[in-house]
């Protein structure tokens, strides 16, 4: 799934430095050493705050050593949070990213994504709790320490029912900032990475996590044959455990079900099950990177129909889901009845009624299956550039197309007469 939605962006933060101090040491002077029991004692003692210190800076390098965290360094993420509650309760999405790690671009963007919704759909409640159990620092010197987030929307996405209290906890990622703030740098990861593709994922998806490594290399070149373009990015890829940490991650007001999200800039971001089999994540991952497809083609995601965007990702997974010919024939039915939604209707995800949810997939599926067929791949791959650089539906129909869209809806329709 895309949505289609105006992107901004915040002012970077950037932090640096070691996590190390600074000492200095001072000796006897030459020719004085002194050997009686208090020196003795004062040197154990001192020897062994040197061990207790290598083992503590040990800890920030190797990782994976849980220690308790001191009350600094508690009480410096617990500020934080409270600066992140404030601008989440207040809709300030400026204040908000200033608490957020800006080293990882793609987490950065999703943060921004994230924040953005806050204005529009700000939560009437919403808290961030820090785990009383103990912390752990992984290979980078970032704290880690279970994170659990409530809140409660006036409304849901549509605005049809009144929001209902929801609640998420997971593992969350702080850096410590020396002499400065903590700064929060999103889930704490386990991760694979594999020639083009990175995959961050739950430690109880460890198997799909490594089906979706193995699967991507032929989906990118079936990717790049079909729409005839190259990605060349390392592709990240996110596994949740959940759909409710999935929705989460995508912004507090979002709560329709999906099983996959993908936005410009962002990661591909799947629902996995530690059961998940390999077709259902070919299937999943497909059409997630036909919105891929669709982020490379163009630039004017926001402009483009949202039919148009689900249709180029329910064509790129296709040949891999056997629903295609249902759709089709459900497609065939809507025709014959005249039950097929307008498509100006099916054209903003901001506005499209729960109802016509899926008429959005399926019958943009069937009007980019239909170009294909009767103008070709390439003619096909034209007109869908020509809309993801700024121009507008009925006028790249009729330059790659040579008809008005009315004219193409109309064939549209009739090609199922046809067919009979």
């Amino acid at each position: 799934m895309s949505r289609r939605k105006k992107h901004k962006h915040s002012q970077k933060q950037h932090h640096g430095g070691s996590h190390g101090n600074k000492a200095s040491k001072k000796g006897p002077a030459p020719g004085h050493a002194s050997h009686g029991p208090a020196s003795l004692m004062a040197g154990a003692l001192v020897f062994l705050a040197v061990i207790l210190a290598v083992v503590f800076l040990a800890s920030r390098v190797l990782g994976d050593v849980t220690i308790t965290p001191s009350s600094s360094e508690r009480q410096i993420i617990e500020q934080t949070l409270r600066m992140m509650e404030s601008a989440v309760r207040t809709g300030d999405a400026r204040s908000y990213l200033q608490s957020i790690d800006p080293s990882d671009p793609v987490f950065e963007k999703e943060q921004q994504n994230w924040a953005e919704d806050l204005a529009s759909n700000t939560p009437v409640a919403f808290s961030l709790e820090l785990a009383e159990s103990q912390v752990r620092f992984d290979t980078q010197g970032y704290a880690i320490v279970d994170l659990t987030m409530n809140w409660e929307m006036a409304k849901n996405r549509t605005g049809s029912a009144a929001g209902r209290s929801r609640k998420i906890t997971y593992p969350a990622r702080f850096f410590i900032v020396p002499d400065g703030p903590a700064l929060y740098a999103g889930r704490a990861w386990e991760r694979l990475e594999a020639p083009g593709v990175l995959v961050l994922f739950d430690a109880t998806l460890d198997k799909p996590a490594k089906i979706a490594a193995e699967l991507y290399p032929d989906l990118r070149e079936h990717i790049q044959t079909g729409f005839e373009l190259k990605l060349s990015k390392t592709q990240e890829i996110k596994l949740y455990p959940t759909t409710g940490l999935l929705q989460a991650s995508i912004y507090l007001s979002y709560d329709d079900p999906l099983g996959g999200w993908n936005e410009p800039g962002e990661s591909i971001k799947l629902v996995g099950r530690p059961n998940q089999s390999t077709d259902e994540l070919r299937i999943l991952l497909a059409h997630e990177l036909g919105h891929v497809a669709t982020f490379t083609l163009g630039s004017h995601v926001d402009d483009t129909p949202w039919w148009v965007l689900e249709g180029i990702a329910e064509l790129a997974s296709e040949s891999f889901n056997s629903r295609s010919k249902h759709d089709h024939r459900m497609v065939r039915s809507w025709v014959e009845q005249d039950k097929l939604v307008s498509w100006d209707q099916l054209a903003d995800f901001r506005t499209v009624t729960p109802e016509n949810m899926g008429h959005v997939y399926v019958q943009g599926h069937e009007m980019l299956g239909f170009v294909s067929e009767r103008f070709g791949r390439s003619l096909r791959n034209h007109w869908l550039k020509l809309m993801l650089t700024g121009t507008t539906l009925e006028k790249a129909t009729a330059e790659a197309l040579n008809l008005s869209f009315d004219e193409l809806d109309q064939q549209f329709k009739a090609s199922f007469v046809e067919s009979n």
